[in-house]
């Protein structure tokens, strides 16, 4: 069985409360040991030009790193007063949750409290257990940090997951002083919450906190020094410093209920230490401003293993606004499920510009309205050409609702044409039931064929009855090509047509691949396989393929959900 070993993504980085110890090293330190700073031999007056050098490049710390070190003396910056100024507005988020546990511990979700990604993943193991669950009172631990003021309330973010459920959340200030919270909103989709605590309940010192500002995450460079600030492990207010890792991290996240946060595609990837109980806590640049909020490390042990992922201020800014001014988010909405396409892949279609292809149409949503179909290619959305940097699932959901927008299609046998479409809500669709899809069941047949690692059956009569055309994927191999496994394809989902021809059976999708492979030895097959009322796109590669080949080995009940709703 081919494996690929990865670090696990933990999401849920707000932390149970338990009993925690902490590891002290046992290695004896040598007591003459001291970090110094070295100079050479020479001249007393060379020295003192080295501390007046010195002196004149702490003045400067403030703005980080001097332009150029003197005489090669490398002088790190201090951020004491980025945190001094930043530290008050800082708090740390207590939640009291109640869960259904098993005696002796044996619900993974009771070590790590609701919220944490296991909770789906050890979901359908314990619900076949015949130990009776009890309900438990847990607490969590996360961060928050004070975003604005009015005169009766201070407004908290925080991460989403941090806080769902909850029937109590108290907040911590820097003082250590506790204060009710309540949830003002809170928005699943980026996993970002607003949290309300009443001014009248503060200290008059605390009254005087300032909050933080947001700052432009898009300004920031790989590089770029960062500060993270949260509540790690419980121990209280810890500030951490690194650099910006990478720009532009799309990443695989789950919020409480298993629902993807679909929203956010472009995390801040950096190496300040952020562990368990640092979810909802700032990042900073060097002047004090956010321009991240800490919501997921990559670990697998749950621990800083150098990688931590921060929702940018660009994405979060905006939801935020809109959940403390409306109570909730307002986004953009097409009525549309679309699947992103390389270059590569839109040529093997007909295309020769990269964009999202449409798998499905909302009857009655905007695109329909407007005489978009599925299958059609988009390519351009207000002027913006669609690529890694122009996701059209954000620029949709930045577009203010009931303004009309020009999109740009590439549709077979028609070349490129455009639509006028006004755009619609997401949240009043979502509330209508308008993104809701029925899952498919799979069946196996005695015909089935085992090819390229997959298990074929036909359809039953009754589908056909129903008007259902193609061939059904009964079970997916664990050596099936590499371009199948990352697909996305799914158990139960209908392979409708392979390289433009419908199929008849199952020796015929066999007969089809081979003829494409002669043809095309080094190119892709396309797949248009059916799932639920969406069509959706799988891209075989020929060239990993030996198609004499039939596969018989265990069964990869799983795979990659390639569905996007705009």
């Amino acid at each position: 069985m081919k494996k690929n070993v990865y670090a696990s993504l933990i999401i849920a980085l707000s932390l149970t409360v338990a009993s925690p110890t902490i590891a002290r090293s046992s290695r004896p330190q040598d007591e003459k040991k001291q970090d110094t700073l070295k100079m050479d031999s020479k001249p007393k007056e060379d020295v003192k030009s080295k501390v007046d050098n010195l002196k004149v490049l702490e003045s400067k710390q403030a703005e980080g790193f001097p332009e150029k070190p003197t005489d090669n003396l490398v002088v790190f910056p201090s951020f004491s007063k980025v945190v001094k100024k930043a530290l008050p507005a800082v708090v740390n988020v207590a939640t009291t949750q109640v869960i259904n546990t098993k005696p002796n511990n044996s619900d993974p979700r009771a070590k790590s409290g609701p919220g944490n990604p296991l909770e789906e993943l050890f979901r359908g193991f314990l619900e076949q257990g015949s130990i009776e669950e009890a309900p438990k009172k847990v607490s969590s631990l996360g961060s928050g940090f004070i975003l604005k003021k009015t005169d009766k309330e201070f407004f908290i973010v925080t991460n989403y997951h941090v806080i769902s459920d909850a029937k109590k959340i108290s907040v911590f200030l820097h003082d250590k002083s506790e204060v009710k919270a309540t949830v003002h909103a809170y928005d699943e989709r980026t996993d970002l919450a607003v949290l309300k605590i009443e001014i009248k309940d503060l200290s008059d010192d605390n009254k005087k906190i300032q909050p933080l500002n947001w700052g432009d995450s898009e300004s920031l460079d790989i590089g770029d020094w960062v500060l993270a600030i949260g509540n790690p492990f419980g121990l209280g207010s810890s500030v951490t410093a690194g650099i910006v890792s990478a720009k532009g991290r799309d990443i695989i996240t789950s919020s409480k209920g298993g629902r993807g946060a679909d929203y956010v595609d472009d995390y801040i990837q950096h190496s300040a230490q952020i562990n368990m109980g640092n979810s909802g806590g700032c990042l900073l640049d060097l002047k004090g401003n956010v321009i991240g909020v800490n919501t997921a490390i990559l670990s697998r042990s749950g621990e800083h293993n150098g990688v931590g992922f921060a929702s940018p201020a660009t994405v979060a800014q905006k939801t935020i606004n809109q959940l403390i001014e409306f109570g909730r988010t307002k986004r953009g909405w097409l009525g549309i499920r679309i699947q992103h396409l390389t270059a590569e892949k839109a040529k093997s279609l007909g295309s020769d510009t990269r964009g999202d292809i449409i798998i499905g149409v909302t009857k009655d949503g905007p695109a329909a309205k407007a005489g978009i179909k599925a299958n059609d290619i988009i390519i351009g959305f207000e002027g913006k050409s669609i690529s890694d940097q122009n996701r059209l699932t954000r620029l949709v959901g930045e577009t203010e609702v009931g303004k009309e927008i020009e999109i740009k299609v590439f549709r077979k046998d028609e070349g490129i044409k455009s639509f006028k479409v006004k755009i619609e809500e997401y949240e009043n669709a979502e509330k209508n039931g308008k993104l809701d899809s029925s899952s498919v069941v799979s069946s196996e047949s005695s015909e089935s064929l085992e090819f390229i690692g997959l298990t074929l059956s036909p359809l039953t009569e009754d589908e056909v009855k129903q008007g259902k055309k193609g061939i059904r994927v009964s079970k997916i191999s664990s050596n099936a090509p590499d371009s199948i496994l990352e697909s996305g394809l799914f158990p139960g989902d209908i392979i409708e047509k392979a390289a433009n021809k419908e199929l008849k059976d199952t020796k015929h999708f066999k007969s089809v691949i081979d003829e494409e492979k002669k043809i095309n030895s080094k190119g892709l097959a396309a797949l248009v396989v059916k799932r639920n009322s969406d069509s959706i796109y799988v891209f075989l590669k020929l060239d990993e393929i030996d198609t004499a080949e039939e596969t018989k080995k265990s069964v990869l009940e799983h795979g990659a959900n390639s569905k996007i709703p705009a």
